[in-house]
């Protein structure tokens, strides 16, 4: 479990929904290569 201050929770996806719109994350975030790089290291 991670425990963080609301304030500073809210306020880190606050800016993360201004910076990746949802419906967006796919322009920044290529989980298919992230997984497929996982595996090659496994």
């Amino acid at each position: 479990m991670v425990s963080a201050p609301q304030d500073s929770m809210t306020g880190f996806l606050a800016d993360s929904f201004t910076l990746v719109p949802a419906g967006a994350e796919g322009d920044h975030l290529d989980i298919d290569t992230l997984l497929a790089r996982r595996r090659a290291h496994d």
